[in-house]
């Protein structure tokens, strides 16, 4: 099946159960129990539903804070509709009713390896996606993933890119591109019947530069039905239909961004030389050490750059000991007209350095990628 073993860990209070599980996992090849005692989380995660549903809760989120690559199948022996909904919205992926039956864990097992298997191979044949989140609110990560999606789409029109917008409850990206959809988010999960490419691509946006985008949800309902499988699946399709996935994920880690940090090709960290903005970009970056998010993917962009500010450059980078991979300069009055007309820097005034900058940060992340032929792209998008 694989190199390496799958390691999973038993988080279950019940004797009986845990030596049986602790048997069932011994004889299956490619898996190996873990210690709970171990520093790093295993890939998969069992664990039983406490009486207390907080104290559930608060299990859950800690292995989904610690570690966004771990999968968590949830079991007990009676568990209400709502109790249900509310693990499976928490990050739980599958759930075994007890006594637990080896045929629906093996089928549990069936559907967890093919997530897996997604997760190991996710470069080859897939969309980079470029995940852009803010060291802090107000940094302009919004104003940059735009115009970093609009730019990917200028400098190559026979790619193909999209522009999704992660931050679910205070999303613009539609208002900053002058953008009225018919669909949202909140459309993905009218019908979970027929989710694949074709649907989720017919609720899709286009902007005149070419870019698609799918806007965040705007009813509060809608963005509470909003799922780590959900988000999981709706990546998944747009990475095997688009070349670049461009997700603007806010500046806050929840379960919904911490899915997205599994796909991410290229994390790009957005800060301002501001004592909370550093100070938070910091905690963040150290937050992803802790977890082992691989540093290889960390990018950090400074926006809203001038030389005399609160904080020294030279400082900055010797707090975070990191050069950043992308300077954007300060001009206000060029992104306050963007964002007013609905309308992308390139549009507003292409000669300008803020526009130039994002251009050639869009240059930098597109350099390696492969350029598919004519006829890959053509059989790509009818298939």
């Amino acid at each position: 099946m694989r190199g390496e073993p799958i390691f999973v860990g038993l988080q279950v209070a019940d004797d009986a159960l845990r030596i049986d599980l602790a048997a069932f996992f011994s004889a299956q090849m490619g898996y190996q129990l873990q210690s709970l005692h171990d520093a790093a989380l295993p890939q998969l995660m069992i664990i039983d539903l406490e009486r207390d549903w907080n104290q559930t809760l608060t299990r859950i989120q800690t292995i989904r804070s610690r570690s966004p690559h771990t999968e968590i199948f949830a079991t007990a022996a009676t568990a209400d509709a709502s109790v249900l909904l509310n693990v499976l919205r928490a990050g739980v992926q599958e759930f075994l009713p007890q006594p637990v039956q080896k045929e629906e864990l093996y089928d549990a097992l069936e559907r967890f390896e093919m997530r897996y298997q997604d997760k190991v191979s996710s470069s080859d044949g897939r969309g980079k996606l470029i995940n852009m989140l803010g060291g802090k609110g107000g940094v302009g990560t919004t104003t940059l993933a735009v115009n970093l999606a609009v730019s990917l789409q200028e400098i190559n029109p026979a790619s193909s890119v999209v522009l999704v917008d992660l931050n679910l409850q205070f999303g613009d990206v539609a208002l900053y591109l002058d953008l009225e959809p018919m669909y949202t988010f909140g459309d993905i999960t009218s019908d979970p019947s027929r989710f694949d490419e074709a649907f989720l691509t017919s609720l899709l946006s286009r902007h005149p530069s070419g870019l698609y985008v799918l806007p965040s949800a705007d009813r509060m309902i809608e963005m509470n039905l909003q799922t780590v499988e959900c988000i999981e699946r709706s990546l998944e399709v747009l990475q095997r239909r688009f070349d670049y996935v461009i997700l603007d994920s806010g500046h806050l880690i929840d379960d919904i961004t911490a899915t997205a940090l599994n796909r991410t090709s290229t994390l790009l960290l957005i800060s301002t030389l501001t004592l909370p903005a550093v100070r938070n970009t910091k905690r963040l970056t150290n937050f992803l050490s802790e977890v082992n998010y691989p540093n290889d993917r960390i990018e950090i962009i400074i926006n809203r750059y001038k030389s005399k500010y609160e904080i020294s450059l030279q400082d900055f980078k010797n707090s975070l000991k990191q050069e950043p991979f992308c300077i954007i300069p300060n001009d206000y009055t060029t992104v306050s007209n963007s964002v007013s007309k609905g309308r992308s820097l390139s549009m507003i005034n292409r000669q300008a350095k803020i526009t130039k900058s994002i251009k050639n940060l869009a240059i930098k992340l597109s350099e390696g990628k492969q350029k598919k032929s004519l006829f890959s792209r053509l059989f790509k998008r009818n298939k």
